[in-house]
C-alpha cells in the first residue's frame, strides 16, 4: 500500500503520510481519504481535490503531525479555527501559537531559558575540564605542599555561570574527581580557587 496519499487542496498540491491522516481517524478529510481509498484502491488513488484554503492547509498539516501550530503574523487563530471546524479537527487551540502573540513570547522565553541552561551547563563542564588540567600541572609542581590546590583564575576565563552558581561548579568538577573547597576573589581580576582530589578527603 502507498504510505503517501496525494491531494489537491484549493489548487496547492500536498502529498501527505497516509498515517498522519489515519491517526485523525473521526475527522472529514480521513473519511475523503478513506472513501478515494475503498473506491479506487491505495494504490491507484488519483489526486483528491478538495475545496478548501490551500495555503493555510500547511498549518492544518503541522497541527495533524505535530500537535502543535505556530502561525505567522498574517494567519489568526480564528481563522485556523474555520479551517480545523471545515475539516472536522478537534483542534485543542490552545496549541494553535501566534507568533506576534503573547502565548509565542512566553513560549520562546521558556525555550530561550531551557536552552540557556543547557549552555550553562556546558560551560561548567569545559571550566571543570580546565581547572582539572591546572590541577594536574600545580600537584606536580608543588608535590611537597599537599592539597588542597588553590588555582589562580582570571575573571574574564571564569564562566559567570560558575561563579554564580557555586553548586553548578561542585557538581561538575565532582563528576571528574574533584572537590571544590572554596572560591574567592584574589587580587584585582583573579579568583583563588581552591579544590582538592575527592579522595583524600578525611
Amino acid at each position: 500500500m502507498d504510505s503517501s496519499v496525494p491531494l489537491d487542496v484549493g489548487g496547492t498540491f500536498y502529498r501527505v503520510a497516509r498515517d498522519t491522516i489515519e491517526h485523525h481517524g473521526d475527522s472529514m478529510l480521513s473519511r475523503i481519504v478513506s472513501t478515494h481509498s475503498n473506491e479506487n484502491g491505495a494504490e491507484n488513488a488519483p489526486i483528491i481535490f478538495i475545496e478548501g484554503n490551500g495555503r493555510l492547509f500547511e498549518y492544518v498539516l503541522d497541527y495533524m503531525r505535530t500537535g502543535k501550530v505556530y502561525l505567522p503574523p498574517s494567519v489568526t487563530r480564528a481563522a485556523m479555527k474555520k479551517e480545523f471546524d471545515s475539516y472536522g479537527i478537534p483542534a485543542d487551540m490552545n496549541k494553535v501559537v501566534e507568533k506576534h502573540g503573547n502565548e509565542y513570547a512566553r513560549d520562546l522565553a521558556a525555550r530561550i531559558e531551557a536552552k540557556q541552561k543547557e549552555l550553562d551547563l556546558l560551560r561548567a563542564e569545559v571550566f571543570a575540564f580546565q581547572l582539572s588540567h591546572l590541577l594536574e600541572f600545580q600537584a606536580l609542581a608543588s608535590r611537597h605542599t599537599g592539597p588542597p590546590f588553590c588555582l589562580y583564575v582570571m575573571d574574564n576565563d571564569y564562566p559567570p555561570c560558575c561563579k554564580n552558581n557555586q553548586d553548578l561548579l561542585r557538581q561538575q568538577l565532582a563528576s571528574i574527581g574533584l572537590d571544590l573547597v572554596s572560591s574567592m576573589q584574589s587580587g584585582q581580576n583573579q579568583h583563588c580557587i581552591t579544590v582538592e582530589y575527592a579522595d583524600m578527603q578525611s
